[in-house]
């Protein structure tokens, strides 16, 4: 967008600037459809929105069901009069919605069609760049007035290159179509790989936990020097954990351990009843922490 700051609430471009007198340039029809896409390419136009400015050429308001405004229609009536000396009918079979403001929705014609008894003569292409949205002043200075601004380039196309055009798109709209429908089908099938792996986990949660209190018995059962273990039962009140470290020495029920993460009174070393331990298989945790 050309511009600006944001019109609160939507993102519309604002540049406060002073376009009551201001207006569009005139283009020549010309002595042929030709002459006048020539002239009409790479001109500015300003079209204001509210319905304050009743000059034709200026106004933004929507005409018709395709809501192009008004000020355009004008500046492409030459290409309407070129088509009516061929007896021929004016089409916009492509519209471009703008979309910059809460109230105003226009759209703008991007193929013009001269067609006689159902065959094409010829069409402009038309596009707009860049296309904004700028607060003007009206009467007395009071910023009321919303003008819709826009470059204009304008191509002509004979009936015979307007068939290859539209074959080339007939082709990138195929194109387009295979394209999205791979990437629906890559998307549905990465989709249903994450939902097997989800599944396939919670399976593995379910197992896990299924298992554990077996795998802790036989863990105590068959505890010897140097297994990870995590302790269970820290005093109440200790904060962090987890508290692992490798087994030292098993006296009965009675283990000795030394642990990675934690020291007691200044030790690492400690006797931890067997029923506190349970098996530890993961990193030790980045933490340190004490108990006086």
């Amino acid at each position: 967008m050309n511009g600006s700051r944001l019109l609160s609430p939507l993102g519309l471009v604002v540049a406060v600037v002073t376009l009551g007198c201001s207006t569009n340039p005139s283009v020549q029809q010309g002595a042929s459809i030709q002459e006048f896409a020539s002239g009409l390419n790479g001109k500015r136009f300003s079209f204001e929105m509210t319905g304050s400015v009743w000059v034709p050429a200026m106004s933004g308001m929507p005409m018709t069901e395709q809501r192009i405004p008004k000020g355009l229609l004008v500046a492409l009536a030459p290409a309407t009069e070129h088509c009516r000396r061929q007896n021929g009918d004016i089409a916009f079979t492509k519209l471009q919605a703008v979309e910059l403001h809460p109230r105003f929705h226009p759209q703008l014609p991007q193929r013009v069609l001269c067609e006689r008894r159902g065959e094409p003569l010829w069409a402009l292409d038309l596009r707009y760049a860049p296309v904004s949205m700028n607060v003007g002043e009206g009467a007395g200075g009071s910023k009321n007035l919303l003008y819709l601004n826009m470059t204009m380039a304008a191509q002509y196309l004979s009936a015979e290159r307007l068939a290859e055009r539209l074959q080339d798109e007939q082709i990138q709209v195929q194109a387009d179509a295979k394209a999205a429908a791979a990437r629906q089908a890559r998307e549905l099938a990465q989709e249903q790989e994450r939902q097997r792996l989800a599944r396939d986990k919670e399976i593995d949660a379910a197992r896990a936990a299924a298992q554990w209190p077996a795998r802790v018995a036989a863990f105590r059962a068959n505890l010897r020097a140097g297994d990870r273990f995590k302790w269970t039962s820290p005093p109440s009140g200790v904060w962090g954990g987890p508290f692992v470290g490798m087994v030292v020495r098993v006296d009965s029920d009675i283990v000795l351990v030394q642990f990675d993460n934690l020291t007691i009174g200044g030790q690492q070393t400690r006797y931890i009843p067997k029923a506190q331990l349970e098996p530890f298989d993961g990193p030790s945790p980045g933490g340190r922490y004490e108990i006086k």
